[in-house]
């Protein structure tokens, strides 16, 4: 099942490939919008403030939720 989804992926990226801009840790991606490492996942940190926020993405259809710092 899992081979079958990369493949598909895979076709699905070579399409859309051309119109993606790729991101790192740390990145600003927006104005005072930084990427935040979460392996598999997009995670983003707005600008911090009084009280801080992670915008997870795609992380809770999953079977875990990893926190890179969870206090």
């Amino acid at each position: 099942m899992r081979a079958a989804f990369a493949v598909g992926a895979k076709r699905r990226r070579r399409v859309i490939e051309d119109s993606v801009a790729l991101f790192e840790n740390e990145d600003v991606v927006l104005p005072g919008i930084g990427a935040v490492a979460s392996p598999g996942h997009a995670s983003f940190e707005p600008p911090s403030g009084r009280d801080n926020a992670l915008i997870l993405g795609n992380a809770i259809g999953n079977h875990h939720v990893a926190f890179h710092k969870p206090a």
